[in-house]
């Protein structure tokens, strides 16, 4: 298995993705001596077997995978990955092993937290399957589409509440937060009073009053008017990864703010 790589050649007759190994070991599928070029892509690219194993896996793989070929060769992807099972990645495989027909698309991976865009493509012996990572990508298309949104959610509100807590949770789920809350401002007590709050699935509601030390802010820096991002230990005492507070001001004074979130439970998507 180890010594796969060096026993492939190319057949030159087919699609570049078709190509056929020198041995006939039973996790083998078709490669070819193209192997120096697929490890220099930047496309993760590995092949899988008529019994769904890892017969080949490029360095570009092993990196956005975690995974070492060596620990991955001759064992099945379902067992490696189990998340796949029932997703859109084993339908459209188990249907181009089916039907030998090409197929792209791109689906969201909750085990990694990322989205993946895969094409695959019917080999010899078994799949071959090109893949690389944009999440970064779709967050910022969610992020365009909540923002070309925004003005038609806001059109009929009227109160500052309404249009800070519906702004705040539309980019907020777009970010993939896990929490937005509105809440005003008592400047004396430097305390924050969550007036309304939204927090995805799982997410454990927020305390109705807060000191703006515990969620790491200053109200200095919020009479400023200006958004401040917080990460790490600066982020409401440990509670969350990172968050975003908007002060917002009533006549040049500070009243109320508004703050999406994420916390280690929810990975921003």
């Amino acid at each position: 298995m180890r010594n796969l790589a060096e026993k492939l050649h190319y057949t030159g007759e087919k699609s570049p993705v078709e190509c056929m190994p020198h041995n006939s070991a039973p996790h083998a599928v078709a490669l070819g001596d193209a192997q120096t070029i697929l490890d220099s892509i930047t496309d993760a690219f590995f092949t899988l077997n008529r019994n769904w194993e890892f017969a080949y896996v490029n360095r570009r793989t092993e990196q956005v995978l975690g995974h070492a070929a060596s620990d991955l060769i001759g064992r099945s992807i379902w067992e490696v990955f189990p998340g796949t099972v029932g997703s859109e990645f084993e339908r459209v495989c188990r249907a181009t092993a089916s039907t030998r027909t090409a197929a792209s698309f791109h689906a969201y991976y909750p085990d990694h937290d990322r989205w993946y865009d895969v094409n695959v493509y019917p080999a010899e012996g078994g799949l071959s399957i090109y893949f690389r990572d944009i999440t970064e990508r779709m967050k910022e298309e969610a992020l365009r589409q909540a923002l070309s949104n925004l003005s038609d959610l806001l059109r009929n509100l009227t109160t500052p509440e309404d249009i800070a807590m519906s702004a705040a949770e539309a980019l907020g789920r777009a970010l993939g937060a896990s929490r937005v809350g509105y809440a005003t401002i008592d400047a004396n007590a430097e305390t924050l009073h969550v007036v309304r709050e939204w927090h995805a699935a799982g997410i454990a509601p927020q305390a109705e009053q807060l000191s703006l030390h515990d969620v790491g802010l200053h109200i200095d820096d919020l009479k400023q008017g200006k958004p401040i991002v917080a990460e790490g230990d600066a982020a409401s005492a440990g509670t969350a990864t990172a968050s975003v507070s908007v002060p917002v001001l009533e006549r040049g004074r500070l009243g109320d703010c508004s703050a999406p979130g994420k916390t280690p439970d929810r990975p921003g998507r």
